[in-house]
């Protein structure tokens, strides 16, 4: 049933529609192809309707209408999602780090995104710690995934990407909880863009203030009136 929905050929919002109104999907041979390459790949599909699918995914204006699902299943809220710059600094890594142990202890699974290596190494940090950890990516062909993490995406295998995959990408890490806490980065304006993106949904943004709410580029979010979530 479940490759069957991703195959149809019907846009997003109309299957994700029907599905939810009790409505069935023929298992076509894009479906059969799709079911045999999903296999060969050891990815699960986790659909709207599904029971394992997120409801905090589910409340969002614009929700995925399935996710591809590898290594551990989707862990159960309560969950906590990150946002770490591509290039961080000592400071922000011991920040980062001592905020996701934080969380994991707990009981928090922790969701953040694949764009840095920092957040790949954050969610190495929170599987040590013996925490559970998701990494929503637009790649799930890329090689070395540890097992233990459960990763997460919109997007089937070799299809090509949307102009603003981003903007997807992003609204499943903040949509997957209540609460989004930023590590401000070093300069640039993508945390304000990664904030904006989870206010728009109506989840609550902080920003990381281990070492003042100044720190590494934090300042222009904090003037604006993004709250500190403090360490210590």
């Amino acid at each position: 049933m479940a490759c069957a929905f991703v195959a149809d050929p019907s846009p997003n919002r109309t299957k994700t529609t029907r599905l939810l109104h009790g409505g069935s999907f023929a298992f076509t041979p894009r479906a059969r192809e799709m079911s045999r390459m999903l296999g060969e790949r050891s990815l699960a599909i986790c659909a709207i309707g599904d029971d394992s699918y997120p409801v905090s995914l589910r409340d969002l204006p614009d929700p995925p209408a399935f996710l591809l699902v590898h290594g551990a299943p989707i862990p159960p809220a309560p969950i906590i999602s990150i946002a770490a710059p591509l290039y961080g600094t000592a400071t922000s890594w011991r920040d980062g780090v001592s905020l996701v142990r934080l969380f994991s202890g707990h009981g928090f699974a922790v969701a953040m995104g694949d764009v840095s290596v920092m957040e790949r190494n954050l969610a190495k940090a929170v599987l040590d710690s013996g925490g559970r950890a998701i990494i929503v990516t637009d790649n799930l062909d890329k090689e070395g995934w540890d097992p233990r993490l459960c990763v997460l995406s919109p997007f089937l295998p070799g299809s090509s990407c949307p102009s603003d995959f981003h903007h997807s990408l992003w609204n499943i890490v903040t949509g997957l909880s209540q609460l989004t806490v930023l590590i401000p980065p070093p300069t640039g304006t993508v945390m304000s863009r990664f904030a904006s993106e989870a206010l728009d949904i109506g989840r609550d943004v902080f920003l990381l203030g281990g070492s003042g709410p100044w720190y590494e580029g934090g300042w222009d979010l904090y003037q604006s009136g993004c709250p500190v979530f403090p360490l210590g």
